[in-house]
């Protein structure tokens, strides 16, 4: 089964088209979503600003939390879906594993975005950006976010598949990794920005968690969110090591 590639006529980079479709798809999504999150927002400044003051109070709360969702979390991961897929499949002249279960990862990320949006315009929702005890929504809301972060977290473990060898796949050709010196660089390059950041995240984690503590600000409402968070920070730190 021969692989559809194209070669960029600018700078002569190999591009493997299920993910330049995946790449187009993402970058879409992203757009439309922060033109959604912008629009709530010019509604939210405009109902702040005295003398207009365009929304009555319920109205104000449903838009902010639409704005908040969509501005601060869902066109940020469809554009960083993009950005990996570009850095992953295009700049380390990689093709992508199984375009099947991204498309599916992207499907889940637009359908729990698109469900989000909605319970939060019915009204059942307006909990924010603080969408944990005590504060109550929907339950379909959390289906939404559920299915949003399903689906992020889908696409980005294909990244670590693109020049695998996959000489035991279906009878497709072994792939191995990109050993072109120009591609060897840049992938050092995205390897030790990886790295790095990764190192920072778990640093600033932890004097997080410090502060927290000293502060005594465990208890109460927030016991769920500690409770749930600490192993995941450990569970984060064991991964990095």
């Amino acid at each position: 089964m021969a692989e559809a590639f194209r070669t960029c006529l600018t700078t002569g980079l190999k591009v493997h088209l299920p993910a330049e479709n995946l790449i187009k798809a993402n970058a879409v999504a992203a757009v439309v979503f922060l033109a959604i999150g912008g629009l709530f927002g010019l509604l939210v400044a405009l109902t702040r600003w005295p003398a207009v003051h365009l929304l009555p109070a319920d109205w104000f709360y449903l838009a902010l939390t639409a704005h908040g969702l969509d501005v601060l979390l869902v066109w940020i991961i469809f554009f960083e879906m993009a950005i990996l897929y570009f850095a992953s499949a295009v700049l380390l002249n990689c093709r992508l594993a199984t375009p099947r279960i991204a498309w599916a990862g992207f499907a889940l990320m637009l359908a729990g975005a698109v469900i989000v949006n909605v319970t939060a315009l019915q009204g059942q929702s307006t909990v924010m950006f603080t969408s944990y005890v005590p504060m109550k929504a929907a339950p379909h809301f959390y289906l939404g976010l559920l299915l949003f972060a399903v689906g992020a977290l889908t696409q980005p473990r294909l990244h670590e598949l693109p020049g695998y060898p996959r000489h035991r796949c279906r009878g497709r050709p072994r792939v191995g990794r990109a050993h072109h010196p120009c591609a060897m660089v840049r992938g050092g390059i995205m390897r030790s920005f990886h790295r790095y950041a990764s190192d920072a995240l778990v640093l600033v984690a932890m004097l997080h968690l410090l502060r927290e503590y000293l502060l005594d600000r465990m208890r109460g409402a927030r016991w769920l969110a500690w409770f749930t968070g600490v192993p995941l920070l450990w569970l984060c730190c064991s991964r990095r090591v």
